[in-house]
């Protein structure tokens, strides 16, 4: 049996495949042992070799600061160990770390850098370049700013103005910029810039890019913030101007009134406006705001009124009001108790109320000294009302005196049955 087995081992040799592997592993054999005898130590430096910056469960991290930024994001380790361990490792089995041990609030620092062998503890490590780090820590915020506009070059043909530009959509607005506290500390503007360079017939968009400045009016780096868009769409507008009369508009006007004005004097009487232009064309004059009757009296005859604008229409001028003052020369006051009535009521339902006393009239001196109180009526609008007492809102009206009216607002207790 024994010298069966003897000639199989012999027959193997025999074997080219057998032969050739067998030779391979007798020289990686040989090759293994002359190294470690022979070049028992060796260096090796391993480069671009990313730098950890933990601040999780530090001080760092409890005062809630960041890093801005670091002199050096990578470094270069150089280790020394047995050949055969230094021929296996790659990159990933190095890593470096700083320390942030000396951070105690928003600054600048020198870190230093140490780096450990992964997973071999047969390995030394000799140097790490660099051997520190500049590091800036600091607060990170974020601040919200409003966003100006501004159209590099925009011009209008002759005729026509350029508009103040402004962001497409009003929800461009403003903008949230993200960064180091110090660093927003120096914005003093962000604006939406557009170069447009060029004359315009009508009203243009344009994408325009976000810049920030400081108080100086210097341009700021845009790379030391996150900014919540880095781009908008603004409109040039395009318009035209026309100057138009003003009118001076009355509610509630006696019937004596309601084809003629009162007297009265406007500290403006003419408006420049601005819109498009095929609107501006088609406008001839600008309204007031109504002036109620009821509230024109001897001691209160002067008024704020705004003009009403189109819609797309402003005003070229920094007007927000006008002040309209009433004549009252040649008019009086009376007052007056008011017990007729003259009530709107559905068929059937009888109205009765109480008298109103203290009414306020006023109008030319002429009818006012005339008027008695049986010449005054009370009337409202009861065809909505059930049976009841009710207080409602009254009109004083004077029988055969139409360019008279009341002073003030006025109720009655009615009682409807």
């Amino acid at each position: 049996m024994m010298k069966i087995k003897n000639e199989s081992i012999r027959n193997l040799f025999y074997n080219k495949k057998f032969v050739t592997a067998f030779s391979l592993v007798i020289a990686f054999v040989f090759w293994l042992v002359i190294t470690i005898n022979q070049n028992p130590e060796r260096t090796r430096v391993f480069s671009n070799i990313n730098i950890s910056v933990s601040t999780e469960g530090t001080a760092v991290g409890d005062l809630g600061l960041d890093i801005i930024s670091s002199s050096s994001e990578t470094a270069s380790v150089k280790i020394s160990g047995p050949s055969y361990v230094i021929a296996s490792l790659s990159s990933s089995n190095i890593s470096v770390s700083a320390s942030v041990a000396s951070v105690t609030e928003a600054g600048e620092y020198e870190l230093s850098l140490s780096a450990t062998c992964i997973g071999d503890s047969g390995v030394k490590v000799l140097s790490v370049s660099p051997s520190k780090i500049t590091t800036v820590f600091d607060y990170v915020d974020t601040k919200l700013y409003n966003l100006e506009v501004e159209a590099v070059g925009a011009a209008a043909v002759p005729g026509l103005i350029v508009d103040t530009p402004a962001v497409s959509t009003s929800s461009d607005s403003t903008i949230n910029i993200t960064g180091a506290r110090t660093e927003l500390e120096k914005i003093s503007r962000v604006v939406a810039v557009a170069e447009v360079n060029k004359q315009l017939k009508t009203t243009t968009s344009y994408d325009a890019d976000i810049c920030i400045y400081d108080a100086d009016g210097k341009k700021l780096d845009n790379s030391h913030y996150t900014l919540s868009v880095n781009s908008v769409k603004i409109t040039v507008p395009i318009l035209k101007q026309k100057t138009v009369p003003l009118n001076v508009t009355f509610s509630n006007k006696p019937k004596a009134y309601s084809n003629k004005d009162i007297a009265y004097t406007t500290n403006v009487s003419k408006v420049t406006i601005l819109g498009p232009e095929s609107s501006i064309d088609t406008i001839e004059s600008i309204s007031l705001s109504a002036i109620d009757f009821n509230n024109i009296s001897l001691k209160n005859n002067s008024f704020d009124v705004a003009p009403i604008l189109p819609n797309g229409i402003k005003l070229a001028e920094n007007i927000e009001t006008v002040t309209v003052k009433i004549n009252t020369s040649g008019f009086s006051e009376g007052t007056y108790s008011v017990s007729e009535f003259d009530f709107k009521a559905d068929e059937g339902l009888k109205v009765t109320s109480s008298t109103i006393r203290n009414v306020k009239m006023c109008g030319p001196s002429s009818s006012i000294r005339k008027i008695k109180s049986s010449a005054l009526y009370a009337v409202a609008d009861l065809s909505t009302k059930t049976e009841g007492v009710y207080t409602v809102p009254v009109r004083i009206y004077a029988k055969n005196y139409d360019n008279v009216w009341q002073v003030g607002t006025y109720e009655a207790v009615v009682t409807v049955k």
